[in-house]
Order: C-alpha cells, then structure tokens, then sequence
C-alpha cells in the first residue's frame, strides 16, 4: 500500500506542477511499472492514466509553461510503452484513443505552449 500511496502522491505533484523546475520527478513517476501480477487489462490502465494525467497538466493554463512543457516532453512515453506490446488488442485501442485526444487537442496545445 505505502508504494501505491507514493505514487498517488506524485500524480498529484506532477498534475499540479507544484515542482517545475524537477524535471527528475516526472521521470521517476513515469518509469514505475504496474504491479508484476497485473493482467493486461491493468497494465493497459496504468498507462492510460499516466497519459491522461500529462495531458490534463498540458492543458492546465494554470500550471506553470515549463512543467506543462516538460509534461508534453514526455506524454509520449506510454504511449511507446503501449506501441512495444506486440499482438495486444487491448494496447492497440488504447494506444488510438490516446493519439486522437491529441490529435484533438494539438491546435489549443500549440497555441498556448508555443505561439
């Protein structure tokens, strides 16, 4: 439970970038892996919510510009993760789902990081 406790914990620091200049703990949050004896269905969750929540602080006008970059920087990591599992059905959906949310969101997503 305590591990599970961490990692809530910095969701919440990372969703509300309270540490825009630590880069490392966007890093660390990310390269926690799911619990080994995680059914597909689970892993598949965990890095959904890991893309969901960078998106969320991309789009957050009231997060500071840098970490919102820095989350941008990084939103494709679960989704290479996701790509990597070969033969998943269940992957390949999720891995569609997130590139059309940001399809979607990428003409809002340039012009507030960017122009």
């Amino acid at each position: 439970m305590r591990v599970e406790n961490l990692m809530q914990n910095k969701s919440k620091l990372i969703r509300m970038g309270l540490y825009p200049d630590n880069p490392a703990l966007l890093r660390q949050w990310l390269n926690q892996e799911p619990k080994e004896m995680a059914d597909e269905a689970s892993r598949t969750a965990h890095y959904e919510q890991q893309f969901e929540l960078l998106l969320a602080t991309v789009m957050d006008s009231k997060v500071a510009k840098q970490w919102r970059i820095s989350c941008l920087d990084q939103i494709f990591q679960p989704i290479r993760t996701l790509q990597s599992w070969k033969n998943s059905d269940l992957s390949a959906e999720a891995v569609s789902r997130m590139l059309q949310l940001l399809s979607v969101n990428r003409t809002t997503i340039e012009n507030e990081l960017y122009l």
